[in-house]
């Protein structure tokens, strides 16, 4: 099954706390994507749940304070919800609202998100 992650004009908000690394020189990547079951967060990872057949129009615009990122982008992805029952009760649950998280990579190496950004602000888009 298809699905389409559409941060074009909503952004999830990070602070950048890396002083390695600069956002814009990196490479990201949809990392995660969950979903509410209406007690907890549910996770999938594209390293085991899901394919990215596209991650496009990503963008990291500053925010109004000191390392504050708006974090623009769309992805399509490819999952089999018959395989992730959990996250598809939560899909059901949530009536196919997500947040997607981004990554990043440096030389083609997953760096730890939380040595790079804190604070990830929650914005919820629809799914399918």
């Amino acid at each position: 099954m298809k699905g389409y992650i559409n941060y074009d004009k909503d952004a999830c908000i990070i602070q950048w706390i890396s002083e390695e690394f600069d956002i814009n020189e990196l490479e990201p990547f949809l990392q995660y994507i969950r979903a509410d079951n209406g007690e907890d967060w549910i996770h999938i990872s594209s390293e085991e749940d899901f394919k990215t057949l596209s991650f496009n129009n990503f963008e990291a615009i500053h925010g109004e304070n000191d390392n504050t990122f708006y974090i623009h982008y769309n992805a399509e992805i490819e999952l089999d919800l018959d395989s992730l029952e959990e996250f598809r009760a939560a899909l059901d649950y949530s009536i196919d609202e997500v947040v997607g998280q981004v990554g990043f990579k440096k030389d083609g190496r997953t760096l730890e998100y939380s040595l790079l950004f804190d604070g990830w602000n929650d914005e919820i888009v629809c799914l399918f």
